[in-house]
């Protein structure tokens, strides 16, 4: 055999060394979009008592959709809760976030109010797209994000 027939070797200091081992993918981080929640709640009274609820919740999401988010300047009026292309799916979760101003939100059909909103609240709710009939009043900004399920 010529010497340029022959395989090539490697340096005599790598001989004998294993191969390094190819990482398995890990089943605790599947390739499934996640919701992920976690929300400090405190109240506190004239007396300076405090109360708080924590609430941490997650799972799966059916969906690879993207999550719809609008944002909304608001006036004297009632308008209807836009949810683009998730209208007619099952929804994970809906927030309506007030970011300034006053924000009313109601119930579309029997027209009486769900909420009124002072700002920085947020709203959350896990309604079917293709139930969820509301509607927003300001004057005031908000923000609207759907997350399909």
């Amino acid at each position: 055999m010529q010497p340029q027939d022959q395989p090539p070797q490697l340096p005599q200091s790598q001989q004998g060394t294993p191969p390094l081992p190819i990482p398995a993918r890990r089943e605790s981080s599947p390739d499934v979009a996640r919701l992920i929640v976690h929300a400090n709640i405190s109240y506190l009274d004239e007396q300076g008592r405090a109360s708080t609820a924590n609430i941490r919740f997650g799972g799966r999401l059916d969906s690879g959709e993207q999550p719809y988010i609008r944002n909304l300047t608001l006036k004297d009026e009632w308008v209807d809760v836009d949810l683009g292309w998730l209208a007619s799916q099952p929804l994970s979760l809906l927030v309506v976030k007030c970011d300034s101003g006053a924000l009313g939100v109601r119930d579309a059909v029997s027209l009486s109010m769900v909420w009124a909103v002072p700002a920085g609240l947020a709203l959350i709710g896990t309604p079917n797209g293709s139930e969820c009939k509301l509607q927003v009043k300001g004057p005031g900004k908000a923000t609207i994000t759907a997350i399909p399920k």
